[in-house]
């Protein structure tokens, strides 16, 4: 069994989103509405989870892995915003609290290199395969203004730039952004989302308005052709797609 967990309920809206582009929904079994998609792919199972919190990630990785009333994962992608770590030290959290926890279930030590494509743990003789799929991207974002921090709000707001939102509502979201930067440096996309949040879809909040951009236009597109280009999106088709991943 393979499983993607993912930080929270915004993040599931937008691989569901990501998984649909890639066919997966014609295998469908479940969805459970901020919690978790079920999948079959072929002969695998695909659980995509929210963990509730980056701090829970790993220890959902290895409640996966032990299983129980589960199929026990042997392959489990961790979606994630970077934030302002560096490439480098991007998975370091998730390092840290899978050592913790794995030796405390009398594990084998914590993450190992795996490569190329990630890393790997044993849990009672068994490898469990680990794929980082962080909301980050490499092309150049429209509010260079911002911070280069990397997320999931810092995507999807270049897909709503890119929608080219014209009239009154557009002008003052993207002037209450200018005049936020100016004030308030700090989580400045996760601020900036919230504005646009309020000028597009105010009847839509958290994962409401995530998916209320991924299904409506102009910003459907937009949204999701930002969203293909991060590396959470190249995990997730390897876990969904590749029998190699």
């Amino acid at each position: 069994m393979r499983t993607f967990l993912a930080e929270g309920p915004e993040d599931l809206v937008a691989l569901r989103a990501l998984a649909r582009d890639l066919g997966a929904l014609e295998h469908k079994l479940k969805f459970e509405p901020g919690r978790r998609l079920v999948y079959n792919v072929g002969d695998r199972r695909i659980w995509i989870e929210s963990a509730d919190g980056k701090q829970k990630l790993a220890q959902r990785a290895l409640d996966f892995a032990q299983g129980g009333a589960q199929e026990r994962a042997d392959l489990i992608g961790v979606c994630f915003d970077p934030d302002a770590d560096t490439l480098q030290k991007e998975f370091d959290f998730f390092r840290n609290q899978l050592t913790n926890l794995v030796s405390s279930h009398k594990g084998e030590g914590g993450l190992i290199a795996d490569p190329p494509r990630g890393y790997a743990f044993r849990y009672r003789a068994r490898l469990v395969r680990v794929r980082p799929a962080p909301w980050r991207s490499a092309k150049v974002s429209d509010f260079d203004s911002l911070q280069p921090h990397h997320s999931l709000e810092r995507l999807l707001l270049t897909g709503i730039l890119r929608a080219d939102i014209e009239g009154a509502l557009g002008n003052w979201a993207n002037q209450a952004t200018t005049d936020l930067v100016a004030l308030v440096s700090d989580h400045g996309w996760k601020r900036a989302f919230r504005i646009w949040n309020a000028a597009l879809y105010p009847d839509a909040g958290g994962a409401g308005f995530v998916d209320a951009l991924l299904q409506r236009e102009p910003t459907r597109q937009p949204c999701l052709d930002a969203l293909r280009g991060a590396v959470a999106a190249e995990v997730l088709r390897s876990v969904l797609c590749d029998a190699e991943a």
